[in-house]
């Protein structure tokens, strides 16, 4: 009762702004929403299964203007795909003015990598606050560019080791990097991890930086 006393409210006020409201646009209380077409469940921001099987049985671009296409269907949901700018910056390179349309394999191995983040991307929850609340900084920088992604669990102190290792009950949150636990390494340390090697055969130093909010 109480969800549809504060939903009457919420239109009542929208109304009262001068706000339009569209009946057959109004949905009651449900586990999960899609709100300008993003899929919103468990207050978490998730790519739609649709868009998802979309991108996926998409077929390599012949033209620009078809890889033009492919990188604008994709690059809405970029920041649920770690190194995102880095795995499709071949697929930027055919698009120049200046460059012949020409796709080759290092092409076709971005366009496959992608579509499989897509696939398999991780939905996005809010950050927590509160003294109990741990916040990790991952930051690299290597031959292809600088990444970063944040990750949040509560944890105690003396936890935090534990937590760290066992990257699989750390939550994602937000990635600007490739650097997720579950895929790289095992040379943990508190200060600083060095990855013995990457998919692009670079050596890189990841560091951590930790903070507790609240």
């Amino acid at each position: 009762m109480e969800v549809f006393e504060k939903g009457e409210k919420i239109i009542q006020i929208l109304l009262k702004a001068g706000f339009a409201i569209k009946q057959s646009k109004v949905k009651g209380p449900a586990q999960e929403i899609q709100f300008l077409g993003v899929k919103w469940q468990d207050g978490r921001r998730q790519i739609p299964t649709e868009v998802i099987n979309k991108i996926t049985a998409m077929s390599p671009p012949t033209s620009k203007k078809g890889t033009q296409a492919f990188l604008g269907a994709i690059g809405f949901w970029r920041m649920h795909i770690p190194e995102y700018s880095q795995i499709v910056s071949p697929l930027y390179l055919v698009t120049r003015k200046k460059n012949d349309f020409h796709w080759g394999p290092e092409q076709q191995q971005a366009f496959a990598q992608i579509k499989q983040e897509i696939a398999h991307a991780v939905a996005l929850s809010p950050v927590r606050t509160g003294p109990d609340v741990k916040n990790v900084l991952y930051s690299a920088a290597g031959n292809n560019g600088l990444s970063w992604s944040l990750w949040q669990k509560v944890i105690h102190d003396c936890e935090t080791c534990a937590a760290i290792k066992q990257a699989k009950r750390v939550k994602p949150l937000w990635y600007g990097g490739r650097w997720s636990k579950y895929k790289y390494g095992e040379a943990w340390q508190i200060d600083y991890i060095t990855l013995p090697q990457t998919r692009q055969g670079k050596r890189y130093v990841l560091t951590i930086v930790e903070a507790t909010t609240g």
